[in-house]
């Protein structure tokens, strides 16, 4: 079993329910092992564009990498995320961030995630699951990229239990 953290984000519509609906849909095929609280930020890169929801997922599975990520775009498809122009509004967006402690690059898939130690949205949820995860690439901790992290955008923790009575895992 592979232990994956992947980012997930929605901006558009009900942001809460499309991330509730991701979430369900992972666990028909892999193992949540934590939440992270739920977060409201500023968007980054593309600004003009409504506020995200943010948070992240720690997940057992036995797929790899590259499987994994098919089932990640087949969830995004079925809660009614669209093609969309970089940094874009989306009804849900799955990222995988790490996957153990491999490191992936191919012109598909980049693990750890290429730019997520440079996003608080990403990097404040990670630290909330597991802040002494070590990334295989920077060979620092979660908390130590935070602490170091430039990103000025801003961000609102909303609710630590935001998907209590919504989802049995």
């Amino acid at each position: 079993m592979a232990e994956v953290f992947i980012a997930i984000g929605s901006n558009l519509n009900d942001r809460k329910n499309h991330m509730i609906n991701a979430v369900k849909e992972l666990c028909a095929f892999s193992k949540i092992v934590s939440i992270a609280p739920l977060y409201k930020s500023e968007p980054y890169g593309f600004t003009n564009q409504p506020y995200f929801f943010n948070s992240a997922i720690l997940l057992e599975t036995d797929f790899g990498p590259r499987e994994l990520l098919d089932k990640l775009k087949a969830v995004e498809k079925k809660i009614g995320r669209k093609s969309r122009k970089r940094w874009g509004p989306r009804q849900v967006d799955l990222d995988i961030i790490f996957f153990n402690q491999k490191i992936v690059i191919t012109d598909q898939l980049t693990i750890p995630h290429s730019d997520f130690h440079n996003r608080n949205f990403v990097l404040r949820p990670l630290a909330d699951i597991d802040p002494n995860f070590v990334s295989p690439v920077h060979h620092e901790t979660i908390s130590q990229l935070l602490g170091k992290c430039q990103d000025e955008t801003k961000i609102k923790l909303i609710a630590t239990d935001w998907y209590i009575n919504e989802i049995e895992f």
